[in-house]
């Protein structure tokens, strides 16, 4: 099963939004999203 993503921190002022987007990026994420645009390019050649 996939574990719930936390929810988002609000974003700290002092830290520049590209910075706290890079940090907010987790490998987990990255797998995730990866996983994700497999299963939906899989069903597409499925449904094709």
């Amino acid at each position: 099963m996939v574990k719930q993503a936390k929810p988002l921190q609000p974003p700290l002022p002092s830290r520049p939004a590209k910075d706290l987007g890079r940090h907010i990026t987790t490998p987990a994420k990255k797998a995730t999203a990866i996983r994700a645009t497999q299963y939906s390019q899989r069903s597409t050649t499925l449904s094709g």
